[in-house]
């Protein structure tokens, strides 16, 4: 028989391991929801750099004629195991399955395809099951090995099975056990490849052929299987090697130090401020030919979730605060071209998108009023900033009065105003999904980056304001920097005065 059924459509696949299944469609739909679900929950050991990690796998099956498509796509869609799945036994072998097995291994080998097994479901006599199953599993083998060699005769594996409890068999046990194993030493090969990959890329980083993009693309893959393997502390370190690398060279700068390979960033027109993009459908994925901006926030997305992953608020918060000045000193370096307020609105942006992962981060066992000191400070200068950045935004839109002191007495409410023009200018590259937090409570406050609104909205912009005021104090108290705090009461003070006197 031929297998026909799906285990799950595509989109439920995303961010899980595929393996695929072949052959009869009738043993594999008496096996599937069990060995999934053992697959799932079985604890393996995943090695890396002659290090072993203990990690839990996420796997799904899929058709093999659908899984054996994505062969060439990036190794996250690659599928990790093929199994073609039989019962058959001598005269049922030689009518139609040996024609089967002999289509499925060409297919393979026409795809360079070494990970896969042959699994036979022994179906017997109760009484006796025991006696023969030696033979049936030395029969099937044997044949394989006549017709196809040995090196698929070995990746045969038989197990005993009673229509009335097929999964419950010690053999089932342990053929699943082989499976996983498969599943398991195939990701460490291709996470060891991988990085093999990614060193001969990052050491040429000083020569003339070296192309930031290929190595970006490189651990972009290679933390696309750290993560299908559950091992995001690796992803992270290894994410932080590729800002770090871009960033020493954009620091070089100072020192007239160019690299040519940093010359695509220099004076480029920044034309998208939408914030880092952390919770975007296809966040991971680059333009051709990214903006330095652009750059560091699909990378810095990718390191913010290795960090939700990991449950490290405070992690989150603190880098990503440090994440959002260093990209601004950057951006003068390589002296990019933006239109006025637009990095004001990429940096309010980026902030409420922090602040969501951060909610995100935070075990749940923590209420608001349970988090350490070191997580309320750490989000109090998230809010802080994104209140004066806002407040930058009200003087360049005209929400705020002319000598306003509600932006910690910069100045900014001086600041010529934006025209039409460059507000519509401005709006337009701030185009995205807006993102909410709810800060719970009697009167949850909602924080949004939907600058559409807070520039067209004058009281949806002092809501806003206000809202961040109230938040900055209560994280800067919870935190005990109670200096802080004073300061945003005297400047939310300052903002009323001027608004309402």
């Amino acid at each position: 028989m031929t297998s026909s059924s799906s285990s799950s459509s595509s989109s439920h696949d995303h961010g899980k391991l595929v393996i695929s299944h072949s052959g009869s469609s009738g043993v594999f739909a008496l096996v599937e929801q069990d060995l999934l679900k053992k697959l799932n929950s079985i604890k393996s050991d995943v090695v890396y750099k002659q290090n072993v990690y203990p990690t839990t796998l996420s796997i799904v099956s899929q058709p093999f004629d659908a899984a054996i498509t994505k062969i060439n796509d990036d190794l996250a869609r690659q599928p990790m195991l093929h199994i073609f799945w039989t019962d058959a036994e001598a005269d049922a072998y030689r009518n139609h399955v040996k024609e089967q097995l002999g289509t499925w291994f060409e297919k393979l080998q026409r795809h360079n395809c070494n990970n896969f097994l042959v699994v036979h479901a022994s179906f017997q006599d109760k009484h006796a099951l025991l006696q023969k199953f030696a033979v049936a599993k030395a029969t099937l083998a044997e044949r394989i090995r006549n017709d196809f060699g040995s090196s698929k005769a070995d990746k045969t594996v038989s197990f005993k099975a009673e229509s009335s409890a097929v999964t419950h068999s010690q053999s089932w046990f342990i053929t699943v056990g082989k499976i996983r194993d498969a599943i398991v030493k195939y990701v460490s090969v291709k996470l060891t490849l991988q990085d093999k990959k990614v060193s001969l890329i990052r050491d040429s980083h000083e020569s003339e052929s070296f192309k930031l993009m290929e190595y970006v693309a490189a651990k972009q893959s290679l933390c696309d299987l750290f993560e299908l393997a559950g091992l995001h502390e690796e992803a992270y370190r290894s994410l932080e090697e590729v800002l770090s690398l871009f960033r020493q060279y954009v620091t070089n700068l100072r020192h007239c130090q160019i690299i040519h390979w940093i010359e695509e960033f220099i004076e480029r027109d920044v034309s998208v401020w939408s914030g880092i993009g952390l919770f975007r459908e296809k966040a991971k994925q680059l333009p051709q030919s990214p903006t330095s901006i652009q750059l560091v926030s699909v990378i810095f997305a990718r390191i913010s979730a290795q960090l939700v992953w990991l449950l490290k608020p405070h992690d989150l918060a603190k880098k990503g605060l440090q994440f959002l000045y260093d990209t601004l000193v950057e951006t003068k370096l390589l002296k990019c071209r933006y239109p006025r307020g637009a990095l004001v609105v990429w940096v309010y942006a980026g902030c409420i998108e922090l602040l969501e992962a951060v909610k995100k981060s935070t075990p749940k066992s923590l209420n608001n009023m349970d988090i350490p000191e070191s997580l309320a400070v750490a989000k109090g200068h998230l809010y802080d900033l994104a209140r004066k950045k806002l407040y930058r935004l009200g003087c360049l839109v005209g929400h705020v009065k002319k000598g306003s002191g509600g932006g910690g007495g910069t100045g900014e409410s001086e600041e010529h105003p934006l025209s039409k023009e460059e507000i519509d200018i401005l709006i337009k590259g701030s185009k995205a999904n807006s993102t909410n937090i709810f800060s719970g409570g009697k009167q949850s406050m909602v924080l949004s980056h939907d600058i559409s609104l807070i520039i067209t909205d004058r009281n949806f912009f002092h809501k806003q304001y206000i809202d961040l005021c109230q938040l900055s104090i209560v994280s800067f108290k919870q935190g005990k920097w109670i200096c802080f705090a004073q300061k945003v009461v005297l400047e939310q003070a300052l903002y009323l005065k001027d608004m309402y006197v």
